[in-house]
């Protein structure tokens, strides 16, 4: 399936849902959002950044080397590798906020508070 009309498709159903994997420009570790990693998408590939979405980092992951574990189902792994200077990080698959160009962070999870108690809801 085109790409175009796979982020196209996955937009109208889920406004929230990130990019395919084919779309990824970078990655980094951001201070607006601590403890997390950045991942920046070209969802029209004109060179130009549109959307980013921060995934927890699953603490102790951070290495500095290529020789990284497979995927699996709740985590994925962000490499820069190859490289001079490799470095690994294991987030969650899920990410917790999306941002669009010159805006703010948006979370994906709402709130729903009852009586007796509160739960996340996407």
């Amino acid at each position: 399936m085109n790409a175009y009309l796979l982020a196209f498709i996955i937009s109208i159903y889920n406004p929230m849902a990130e990019p395919p994997q084919s779309m990824r420009t970078r990655f980094t570790l951001e201070i607006d959002v601590p403890a997390n990693a950045v991942i920046y998408y070209d969802t029209n590939h004109d060179g130009v950044e549109d959307i980013s979405y921060s995934h927890p980092i699953i603490p102790g992951t951070i290495t500095n080397t290529c020789d990284i574990d497979e995927e699996e189902g709740f985590y994925m792994v962000l490499t820069n590798c190859p490289s001079s200077n490799p470095h690994s990080i294991t987030v969650l698959r899920e990410p917790n906020f999306v941002r669009r160009p010159n805006g703010d962070w948006i979370s994906i999870y709402k709130v729903a508070c009852g009586k007796l108690s509160c739960e996340m809801r996407r």
